[in-house]
């Protein structure tokens, strides 16, 4: 690698040795032992070209014998000679198998480690960044990290341990035989390996290599645990902090193991392999060739074979190198942007003693400005009141503006400038604990985590299988019941296929009736285009507005829109307009513009 800074940085705060000793010496001894094969399969062809094919013609001088062992054996009988080197070549062979087998096992658990490791360090940053900045000011970072930058240090530094020093090793002993055999045919030999590897890049570009089913199981798995780390604050108001923190912890194991399986796949073996046998094809070309020239001085056929032997080696170590080199170049960005995410402060600023239990707070924002981590502004001197007892919408050309006014009034993060209150209390001097119980949040897949429909309702709360099945069917899912074989002791999750979308969402709004929050934000799903169940759904909402509670909701439905109390309009990070839906579509010309973006299908 050309710098090691970066990634020794990044190591480090993952908790993650950059050079494991046993794999220093796992990959070294492999590196030996292929120059090893090479040379006792070549003593084993100089032995028997030497005693047994021309036995008859004693005092013959014979060609060059490169490293001769056979002096070195303890016995001098020559059939006795043979069959110990051909012990030696197989029991080289076995060792090649093993070594490469135990190697493949310790990168594919050293790359796990780093991977969980690293995706522990993003979820706790992640909850610190969300009480400090919002969740809107890093999400995008935050994503990138978990589906472009981590996995691409995985790659890399599965490739590294694969390589260093094993690679290298190999490459060094694999020249200096082809040097000691025939210095020509060793420089010659590079141009056949500039055509081995054009040919090797020509061939990737056309032939697609199949995906696994553990592939298929790792995107899944990739797809659980990043909706869980990103989602996790949000997700801990919506349920207790330690069966969130649980099921964060069994989706990143089964992320750990998907793709630990998909590691132990063997990648472009066929690939190599034909590109491998079209390199020896062309060094036997050059061997005759040169060979024909020079008749006088003849290399034998053990020192052919050596020669051959030792070009392959050496042109896979090169090409392994060269892949390394490239992918440490790309993935230097990768660990900058890791180690930048990492290195943002996230300590939680509040630490303030007031507690707001009893009392029906109402969110004010006063020339509220907040910016992200790359200094976008995504809010601009807003200043609103959000009152209790109505349904207030939030509608904003970029969802991240909406999402950050809510997630202010939920208590996520500070503001640039200007100030929050939260029942007339300055948002910094509230604690912690009290915004968790103050605040709910409806997600549009309702949040679901794996487990039994009670344990999804009831949030921690102590209500009755009575009080749960009336809560169930004030929310409009007796069919639900109907479907679940178990009833509320029925295990389910998100991808759930008995449940369908507008359940899962009501399941959401079931459990924040169930919690009685006085801070409810509602995220709509996308339209189903089911008028009934999107009536029936309404119905269920609308039963969250409550005389002591702030309702805010995203909406993604026109009859939602249609009843809210208020609308508030952002654009640009401003708040330029807000009122009723009638009279908004009157004077705004930006709010009739989202009204046909958001609810006319295209």
């Amino acid at each position: 690698m050309k710098d090691h800074r970066t990634i020794r940085q990044l190591m480090a705060a993952s908790a993650s040795p950059l050079f494991p000793l046993g794999g220093l010496l796992v990959g070294g001894v492999l590196g030996i032992l292929l120059p090893a094969a090479i040379i006792a399969l070549a003593n084993v062809v100089q032995l028997y070209e030497t005693t047994i094919v021309w036995s008859s013609t004693e005092g013959t001088s014979h060609a060059s014998r490169p490293f001769d062992v056979t002096s070195l054996l303890p016995t001098p009988v020559p059939q006795q000679q043979l069959l110990l080197l051909c012990g030696g070549v197989v029991a080289i062979v076995v060792l090649v198998i093993l070594f490469r087998w135990a190697l493949g096992r310790l990168v594919a658990g050293w790359a796990i480690r780093f991977h969980v490791a690293a995706i522990e360090k993003v979820y706790a940053q992640s909850k610190g960044l969300a009480r400090r900045r919002t969740l809107s000011t890093h999400r995008e970072l935050e994503r990138d990290c978990l589906e472009v930058h981590l996995p691409q240090m995985h790659e890399t530094l599965s490739l590294w341990w694969r390589t260093v020093p094993r690679a290298p090793v190999t490459l060094g002993i694999c020249l200096a035989l082809m040097f000691v055999v025939d210095s020509v045919m060793a420089a010659t030999v590079v141009v056949a390996i500039a055509l081995g590897a054009a040919s090797l890049r020509a061939i990737s570009t056309t032939i697609q290599r199949s995906r696994s089913v553990w592939e298929q199981r790792g995107k899944q798995a990739a797809a659980e645990m990043e909706r869980l780390v990103i989602q996790a604050p949000l997700i801990e108001l919506a349920h207790p902090h330690e069966v969130v923190q649980q099921h964060v912890h069994e989706a990143v194991q089964r992320f750990a193991k998907a793709t630990r399986h998909r590691l132990l796949v063997p990648e472009r073996r066929r690939l190599a392999l034909l590109a491998i046998g079209g390199l020896l094809g062309c060094l036997l070309l050059i061997v005759g060739v040169l060979r024909g020239l020079n008749a006088e001085n003849p290399t034998s056929v053990a020192g052919c074979l050596l020669f051959l032997a030792a070009a392959g080696g050496a042109w896979q170590a090169l090409w392994r190198v060269r892949k390394l080199i490239r992918r440490t170049d790309a993935s230097l960005s990768a660990a900058e942007q890791l180690l930048r995410f990492l290195d943002l402060p996230s300590a939680d600023v509040r630490r303030g003693p007031v507690q707001l239990e009893d009392v029906a707070p109402g969110v004010v924002l006063d020339h509220v400005t907040l910016q992200d981590i790359h200094g976008r502004t995504l809010l601009n001197e807003v200043t609103a009141e959000l009152s209790m007892g109505k349904l207030i919408g939030v509608m904003s050309r970029d969802p991240n503006e909406a999402r950050a006014l809510w997630e202010l009034a939920l208590g996520f993060g500070l503001p640039s400038s200007g100030k929050v209150t939260i029942g007339g209390q300055h948002l910094e001097a509230i604690s912690t604990e009290c915004l968790d119980r103050l605040g709910h949040w409806v997600a549009p897949d309702g949040a679901l985590l794996t487990g039994t429909l009670r344990e999804n309702l009831a949030d921690g709360s102590r209500l009755s299988d009575l009080e749960l099945t009336d809560l169930v069917r004030d929310m409009g899912l007796e069919e639900l019941l109907q479907v679940l074989d178990e009833g509320l002791a029925t295990v389910i999750s998100v991808d759930d296929d008995r449940i369908h979308r507008e359940w899962c969402f009501r399941i959401g709004l079931a459990r924040a009736l169930a919690k009685k929050p006085k801070l409810c934000v509602i995220e709509e799903p996308v339209r189903t285009g089911d008028a009934d169940e999107e009536t029936e759904t309404w119905h269920a909402e609308r039963k969250l507005v409550d005389p002591g509670r702030v309702t805010l909701v995203l909406p993604r439905r026109l009859v939602t829109l249609r009843n809210c109390a208020e609308v508030l309009v952002l654009d640009g990070g401003r708040l330029v307009d807000r009122g009723p839906h009638v009279d908004l579509l009157k004077r705004s010309e930006l709010y009739r513009h989202l009204n046909y973006v958001t609810f006319n299908a295209f």
